[in-house]
């Protein structure tokens, strides 16, 4: 076992979705660096119930509440021990495996988040699952996690990606450096490749009244700042790659692109990563300002919601 493992909080529900979220991680990390704790919120009534769970006149003991309370708890135990098989075909240890299944108390995204609280080094959830029975979706619980979660990285895993290319979005700030050294420490020892990617939007705010003799220069002076940015992403790039080295990532597998002139970052951000197949993609909560913090909680946000079949990594 790694003296120093990653231990990782991975929600599930019952669901096939939630079976290849853990198939993700399996797959992903190797085996000894890894402690991985299994965690279910289950009710013990039918979300129909929550409505007249108030009522006086309601009563837990009833027969129907009883099986289907029962009905769930089987249902979640067969599904933790086909999630220990995966793992073990992994050969993850057994012994770095813990499952954890607890009632539904304030909420599935609040519990999850109340666990996420005892020192893991990232949540794992699946874009979908999380109470299939009741029809929910996790698009609503994984929103309200990377909405909250500013505590823990979250990574939101969709489709069955096997892929072990990994796309880091990054810009020149503190934050994305900071993603960077989290991904050089969690990803260390594993067999991934790595690309950083930096994504310069096109400058199309030029007003069409805007008198000709001057677009010329407008342009001019776009196309310096242009070249300026790619020179300050280039040192950022050289300084990412440093670190990412000294943690124990293989040079040789580490990449840089530059994108520009698109309209969308988001959309730049998942095109690549469905282009060249890539099965991660992380990047930073925070930007370079105030105001651009703001936007890349609007990025992670879309990026999570196109990405449908890759895992999407959102670090603080």
């Amino acid at each position: 076992m790694n003296s120093n493992p990653k231990r990782l909080l991975v929600a599930v529900d019952s669901s096939d979705y939630s079976l290849e979220t853990v198939r993700y991680v399996a797959n992903l990390f190797p085996p000894e660096s890894m402690e991985v704790v299994l965690f279910s919120v289950m009710s013990k009534v039918p979300e129909s119930y929550r409505d007249v769970e108030a009522s006086p006149f309601f009563n837990p003991e009833l027969l129907r509440a009883k099986v289907w309370a029962a009905q769930q708890e089987k249902a979640m135990k067969e599904f933790m021990e086909k999630a220990r098989g995966v793992l073990s075909e992994y050969r993850i240890p057994e012994k770095a495996v813990t499952i954890k299944i607890g009632e539904l108390k304030e909420g599935v995204a609040r519990d999850i988040l109340a666990e996420s609280k005892q020192g893991y080094d990232a949540v794992v959830v699946g874009r979908r699952g999380l109470n299939p029975v009741s029809g929910l979706i996790l698009g609503s619980v994984s929103n309200k996690l990377v909405s909250k979660m500013i505590h823990a990285p979250i990574a939101v895993v969709g489709g069955v990606s096997r892929s072990k290319k990994i796309l880091l979005a990054i810009d020149n700030s503190e934050g994305a450096m900071r993603a960077v050294d989290y991904v050089g420490r969690v990803f260390s020892g594993a067999d991934v490749k790595l690309t950083l990617l930096h994504v310069i939007r096109s400058f199309d705010y030029l007003d069409p009244a805007l008198n000709q003799d001057l677009i010329p220069l407008f342009k001019a002076e776009i196309e310096v700042d242009l070249r300026r940015a790619e020179e300050a992403i280039k040192t950022t790039f050289k300084n990412a790659t440093v670190n990412l080295e000294n943690a124990g990532i293989d040079r040789g597998g580490i990449t840089q692109e530059i994108v520009e002139g698109v309209g969308s970052r988001s959309e730049a951000i998942v095109n690549m990563a469905t282009e060249s197949g890539y099965g991660t993609i992380v990047l930073g909560r925070m930007g370079i300002s105030k105001v651009e913090q703001f936007l890349m909680g609007r990025v992670s946000q879309k990026v999570i919601h196109l990405a449908k079949a890759a895992a999407v990594w959102v670090v603080n």
